[in-house]
């Protein structure tokens, strides 16, 4: 009865106040204060490294990105300072990663970008990259390690996530809609633009600079309350726990299976079939309420659904809805009267499977993370320690060279669809067109279909949770108790 209690009186206990959310809501925020759609079509507008060499380099990241992840999360997890075991990385990489930035939009000045195979630009573009990738490596692993140990209590957990994506959500997608506007504008000369090389690299270098000022805002005003353990374990023992407990390892094989997911990205069916990247702003425009309402019944969907139903239709119903859309578009054939060609037709079609998808975004947003959080506490439950940093390597390592061969598919599927650099907007061929449309729904439609299998599996449940958090509690408690007495 007791045990009960005391899982309910921490349930009820508060650990973050007020500026720390608000800090914490203006992170969340700036991971979407990126170059958007100039970014993704950065390689195909401006730098313009041959499809298949880009295919390569990014073959070649990919495996730098996993040797990476080995070295430089057990260094993370041994990691103990008087500011934390994660704000220190935070803090001190997010400058220069600022200035790696700047590198790569400065890049297309000191190159040519006229010649596909010119290698001079290919070796420095993947010297960024390399560099860029283990910045990355660093402040991903401590970013989740913080934000599991901002609270000990879960509920309060699920409550930040919660408020964050919504209230951040009403502005995150500003940038979004605003950088295609004028991406729009500038191909259809609404807007002249005479030297694209510096419009492109002034977008990316604000964009940059404005999110980096607001996750350094979070970093300073964060605090880590979870308490570590002495015990500082390796990778070998990180891998060993996310084989040996159950949910761990279906979290992994989840990261795994959702890796095969291939396609070309729909921005470039948009831009390149339909003639305008705003399109899919437009089919968003009637999910907006969807999207926003979905937030207020979370908790009522926790409640009345089990982890594993919601886990399954937040983040798969992606697939479904792509091979819905995929199946009502080639009406009308492969060619220029076919369903996906047509702007008004299409409308009609994605915009209301899109208002069914948001409908589930609040749980998507929330759920998936928090069950992150919660293999973190189970894995330190089981194993007495916690190794933020090794469990989230570890769970990623095959999924990341899965998911970096199937990013550099992409260039190869378009080169293999017959996407031409020199053609350029709007001028590909009816054939590339339709493969445009067919690996941005269809393909991804099925091999996002796979990661549904480790979801079905998922079973830990609220009873073992609450088991969980309770000797959690006990053992935190005796851990701070030793720690006060080794200070006095």
């Amino acid at each position: 009865m007791k045990k009960n209690s005391d899982f309910e009186a921490l349930k009820k206990r508060r650990y973050v106040g007020n500026k720390e959310s608000i800090a914490y809501i203006m992170f969340d925020a700036s991971e979407n204060f990126h170059a958007g759609i100039f970014g993704s079509r950065y390689n195909l507008d401006i730098l313009k490294i041959n499809l298949n060499l880009f295919s390569l380099l990014t073959f070649i990241n990919g495996i730098w990105d996993v040797i990476n992840d080995v070295i430089i999360a057990p260094i993370v997890d041994k990691t103990r300072t008087r500011w934390g075991k994660f704000r220190p990385y935070l803090i001190a990489f997010a400058v220069p990663s600022l200035i790696i930035t700047l590198f790569q939009w400065g890049l297309p000045f000191f190159v040519d970008t006229e010649n596909e195979y010119d290698m001079t630009k290919f070796f420095w573009f993947l010297a960024i990259q390399v560099v860029n990738e283990a910045v990355v490596t660093f402040r991903n692993i401590s970013k989740t390690g913080l934000l599991s140990s901002m609270t000990a209590n879960p509920e309060e957990r699920v409550r930040l996530l919660k408020y964050a994506k919504w209230i951040s959500s009403i502005f995150d997608n500003i940038p979004v809609v605003l950088l295609s506007l004028i991406y729009d504008a500038m191909n259809n000369d609404i807007i002249r633009v005479t030297n694209r090389k510096v419009f492109y690299g002034a977008i990316g270098i604000i964009m940059a600079l404005i999110g980096t000022v607001m996750a350094m805002y979070f970093f300073l005003n964060a605090s880590e309350r979870v308490l570590q353990s002495e015990e500082k374990p390796g990778v070998l023992d990180g891998f060993k726990t996310v084989i040996r407990n159950r949910p761990a390892f279906l979290l992994l094989l989840n990261d795994f299976l959702g890796a095969f997911l291939l396609t070309t990205n729909e921005a470039n069916y948009y831009i390149d079939v339909l003639g305008y990247n705003t399109f899919g702003t437009l089919i968003e425009l009637p999910s907006i309420v969807s999207c926003h309402t979905s937030y207020t019944y979370v908790n009522a969907m926790r409640r009345r659904f089990s982890t594993r139903f919601l886990w399954i239709m937040s983040s798969n119903i992606d697939a479904f809805q792509r091979l819905a859309t995929f199946s009502l578009g080639i009406i009308g054939g492969r060619g220029s009267k076919g369903w996906f060609r047509d702007p008004k037709k299409m409308f009609m079609i994605i915009a209301p499977l899109e208002f069914i998808r948001k409908s589930f975004w609040g749980v998507r947003q929330v759920l998936p993370q928090e069950i992150t959080y919660e293999v973190i506490d189970y894995c330190e439950w089981k194993n007495g320690y916690r190794s933020e940093g090794v469990i989230v390597i570890t769970k990623g390592l095959m999924s990341k060279l899965i998911r970096n061969f199937t990013i550099g598919l992409q260039a190869a599927i378009m080169q293999a669809i017959g996407y031409d650099l020199r053609k350029g907007f709007g001028n590909q061929s009816d054939e590339t067109k339709f493969g445009l449309f067919a690996t941005a729904y269809l393909l991804p439609g099925l091999t996002g279909l796979l990661s549904i299998v480790p979801k079905l599996l998922y079973n830990l449940s609220e009873d073992e949770k609450a088991k969980m958090y309770t000797e959690l509690i006990e053992r935190r408690h005796r851990m701070e108790l030793l720690q006060r007495e080794a200070e006095d």
